[in-house]
């Protein structure tokens, strides 16, 4: 059976791209020559091997539900899926992942970056795909990456909110349907709110000032 062994040496931005984007450096091992690799990756992030502090649990409720006790279990996240295309070589190589990095918060791995306080997500990269290769005849042969084939790693999360904070400085994305967006808009015309932030201030304003009075009935 041929295979080959991967292994994640780098994680850092992707310089001059348009968007915030992070290349994992992966080195590709075989221990016979090969004519290229049709390389693709499930790359996952491993939850449930990261210690999580009370506060990050209590702010995980929305994607895991209650996750205050000890013993809560947390899935792992499927991040992305990716592809590469590894030219020819002896023994080894390298070759770089790319990753856009989302700032939607209608994603659930843009929801558990944001919960996070310490350093440290960690990575599982499971690999698939075919290695083409020359047999003793040097007639070109294909054969399936073991599904067994990963490599694990860290990405720092201080690279996470460097790259948002350098191409999103001070802001945050939110998505929601037209019809709720026609709402707000409406509302902001009739207040005669200058800005976006001035309407959301008053209506988080009034729904506390509404939970405070509720309090005080009670």
């Amino acid at each position: 059976m041929r295979e080959i062994a991967c292994r994640l040496e780098t994680v850092a931005e992707l310089r001059y791209a348009v968007t915030p984007t992070i290349a994992l450096g992966l080195r590709v091992s075989a221990n016979h020559p090969v004519s290229g690799i049709d390389l693709r990756c499930q790359i996952m992030i491993d939850v449930p091997s990261r210690a999580h502090s009370g506060a990050e649990r209590a702010r995980l409720t929305e994607l895991y539900g209650d996750t205050t006790g000890p013993n809560a279990p947390l899935r792992p996240l499927v991040w992305t899926h990716t592809s590469a295309n590894v030219p020819a070589f002896d023994r080894t190589c390298t070759v770089d992942l790319t990753i856009p990095l989302s700032s939607d918060f209608d994603v659930a791995v843009t929801k558990y970056f944001n919960s996070l306080d310490g350093e440290g997500i960690p990575l599982r990269l499971q690999f698939s795909g075919m290695i083409s290769y020359r047999d003793m005849r040097d007639q070109l042969q294909i054969a399936r990456i073991p599904l067994t084939t990963e490599a694990v790693g860290q990405l720092p999360l201080a690279l996470v909110r460097s790259l948002r904070n350098r191409y999103y400085p001070g802001t945050a994305w939110l998505r929601m349907p037209r019809a709720a967006f026609e709402r707000l808009i409406e509302y902001k015309r009739k207040t005669g709110l200058p800005s976006w932030e001035g309407a959301f201030d008053r209506l988080l304003d009034a729904t506390e000032e509404a939970n405070r009075i509720t309090e005080r009935v009670r």
